[in-house]
């Protein structure tokens, strides 16, 4: 809610509900002053998300196009789409940058009554498909997701009624209720042994220490705990197992 006595002085008041999200590097810019560009790398590891710098080419092209046209007296179309072709060098390889849309598209329709006292506003927002970081590979020969999401479409609305010196207006967002189908990867079990034991047969050379890392574990003991109460055995005795079988 809104309220201006005069041209110089507004008041508003607003409530609502919310949660934080942390952003350690535009909290903390100060500490990054250098000509160097910083690289979210979610591909090197699926279990771990890596801050590095660029080895290699970094670009992002945008290519937009938006309309407006008045339908009737009151009644206002506007149209825009735009186009992204982003990438970067991940792993010294160029590749699309993960999780960016493809495209993006934008319809909004706006209403005023005569007297301007009501206005109504709708938007649909089209949001195109994109890479996914690269997923791994289960033991089945399956992945744990798949290697680009799809489009999907969001629809938002909002009623104001506007007085002289004031306006409320209520409205909702994501009125088709799309969610992501699986947000969290094996949120059930985000200390599984899978991975490890993984590791511990396709990477023989790989010491202990190093697959508790590569697996997402904070250390080697919390990693033996996991693979005995997985699997009845330590990891030094399951590989001594796997040898013995070879």
């Amino acid at each position: 809610m809104k309220y201006a006595p005069n041209d110089i002085v507004s008041m508003r008041i607003s409530a609502g509900k919310g949660y934080r999200t942390v952003h350690a590097l535009a909290e903390n810019n100060n500490l990054l002053a250098s000509g160097r560009t910083l690289v979210i790398d979610y591909d090197s590891n699926h279990t771990q998300i890596r801050i590095t710098n660029l080895d290699g080419k970094s670009y992002s092209n945008t290519l937009q196009v938006d309309a407006t046209y008045p339908i009737v007296t009151g009644l206002e179309l506007t149209a825009a789409w735009r186009l992204n072709d982003v990438k970067c060098t991940y792993g010294g390889e160029l590749m699309e940058k993960p999780l960016t849309s493809r495209y993006k598209g934008l319809l909004t329709a706006s209403y005023k009554t005569p007297l301007g006292l009501w206005q109504f506003d709708a938007t649909l927002q089209l949001n195109g498909g994109g890479r996914m970081p690269t997923p791994r590979a289960s033991g089945d020969g399956t992945t744990t997701w798949d290697s680009r999401f799809h489009a999907y479409e969001q629809v938002s609305a909002q009623i104001t009624r506007w007085f002289r010196h004031f306006s409320i207006y209520i409205g909702g967002e994501n009125l088709t209720g799309f969610r992501q189908k699986q947000t969290i990867i094996n949120a059930a079990d985000p200390w599984s042994s899978t991975d490890a034991l993984r590791l511990l047969r396709e990477k023989p050379n790989y010491t202990i220490a190093v697959i508790a890392e590569e697996a997402g574990f904070s250390n080697v003991r919390t990693l033996q705990r996991r693979i005995q109460d997985a699997i009845g055995m330590s990891p030094v005795d399951y590989r001594l197992m796997l040898n013995r079988d070879v």
